[in-house]
């Protein structure tokens, strides 16, 4: 069963470029989440995928747009996330819930509590999430340990403490870096980056991704 990331970008130079407001690209990247999840399910084999939604570097963003966001998101986990724990989908959410509004974090509790006994797949939303952030909480977690920790007691202590270590990361929006993703678990994923905005991202595409991982051969070091 594969483990995948994805690293959600382009939405507001889709917007841009269709002269629509950075908003609409945002809007499309949520539609684009709740279809990318109905692929994996239709491809099979696939255990979990994290989406990186919202960095902790993305709350520099003007009050406007991030005050668009925190609607869109609350707008997901109460309709679309819904529909998808139906389809028996279990929802986590990884990152520093105590920025987000009282109200968002019991929307982000309920929807997990609903989903928690869901098999079908795991999706993983990052909230504020950072990969460095995510490492510095572990060892705060540690800091009054007598001994060094291994690595499984470290991973332990992280928000993705229950995420496989992804075994590829898919990048949309033309950027080849990972850009403080999953800074733990990435180090032996296989990359795959394409220059298509992620609201313009295809089912044949993320299918080509799965069947192009297939053909390589991962040693991890051996």
């Amino acid at each position: 069963m594969l483990s995948i990331g994805i690293i959600i970008d382009g939405n507001r130079r889709f917007a841009t470029e269709r002269g629509l407001a950075s908003s609409e690209g945002h809007l499309a990247g949520v539609r684009r989440v709740r279809d990318c999840i109905e692929w994996a399910r239709e491809r099979g084999g696939i255990s979990d995928l994290f989406f990186y939604t919202l960095s902790t570097e993305n709350w520099k963003r003007s009050p406007k747009e991030l005050e668009h966001l925190m609607l869109l998101i609350e707008l997901f986990f109460k309709t679309h996330a819904t529909e998808l724990a139906g389809r028996g989908v279990r929802i986590r959410i990884a990152g520093q819930r105590e920025r987000f509004s009282k109200r968002i974090q019991k929307v982000f509790s309920d929807i997990e509590e609903q989903t928690k006994h869901n098999t079908a797949i795991t999706a993983w939303f990052g909230l504020s999430y950072g990969g460095r952030a995510e490492i510095l909480d572990a060892a705060f977690t540690l800091a009054h340990g007598k001994h060094l920790p291994t690595e499984a007691e470290f991973k332990a202590c992280m928000w993705t403490a229950d995420l496989p270590d992804p075994d590829l990361i898919i990048r949309t929006g033309g950027d080849q870096r990972l850009s403080n993703f999953l800074t733990w678990g990435s180090v032996y994923s296989e990359l795959f980056f394409t220059s298509t905005y992620w609201p313009a991202f295809t089912k044949e595409e993320f299918f080509e991704v799965l069947d192009l991982y297939a053909l390589r051969q991962r040693r991890m070091g051996k």
